[in-house]
């Protein structure tokens, strides 16, 4: 009796723990920055447009539930692209740069800014494999940015590139958010350490 109990019990937890196709949508934003502002950076104007993405970039990921099924993780307003162009622009502003991001309904930006960013969103995503009694999260980051400088008609490429994992012993989405974010903060941190301006052209060290 106790070993069909057990696998009753079994039964029933993985029954409660199956995925029903469940659609999270999850805010990509950028975290609060400690960096201080460049008082050399005020007077840089800067646009940001949305950047690039894949056909499947609308789908970030999915959770796989112990007893079958899946969640789907998804962006918040629906394109990575646009998100991780505003991820990108607030860090700029945090820097000091005055930023501007362009969309398809705003056409409020400056003609002839100093730098334009573009980008292309190769990989964002988010993955979480549920296991007995833990949860492993996954989110991984592949963005090819393209800066072009108007005093100089240069262009700079920069990558965005880096993973995260962690574990959880209850799943929650807003764990798989934060890690989503986290991940963006510390990479782009790592990516503009080394941004420096002259001539207002944006460059790397």
């Amino acid at each position: 009796m106790p070993i069909i109990s057990f696998a009753f019990g079994v039964i029933l937890l993985l029954a409660g723990c199956a995925g029903t196709g469940e659609v999270i949508p999850l805010k990509i934003q950028a975290l609060p920055s400690v960096r201080s502002i460049n008082q050399n950076f005020q007077d840089i104007k800067v646009v940001v447009e949305p950047f690039e993405e894949g056909s499947e970039a609308s789908r970030l990921g999915v959770r796989t539930h112990l007893g079958g099924g899946e969640t789907v993780f998804t962006v918040q307003g629906g394109k990575p692209g646009d998100a991780v162009a505003q991820v990108v622009a607030d860090n700029l502003k945090s820097m000091g740069f005055q930023v501007w991001v362009k969309k398809s309904d705003v056409s409020e930006v400056p003609d002839k800014p100093d730098i334009t960013v573009t980008g292309q969103v190769q990989q964002l995503s988010a993955q979480a494999r549920s296991r007995f009694f833990s949860t492993k999260l996954t989110a991984k980051v592949k963005v090819m940015i393209r800066v072009a400088n108007a005093s100089d008609r240069s262009t700079v490429r920069l990558n965005l590139e880096g993973s995260r994992e962690d574990a959880v012993f209850w799943f929650k989405p807003g764990e798989v958010q934060e890690l989503v974010n986290r991940m963006l903060k510390e990479n782009l941190d790592k990516l503009l350490a080394d941004v420096r301006v002259q001539d207002r052209a944006l460059l790397t060290k």
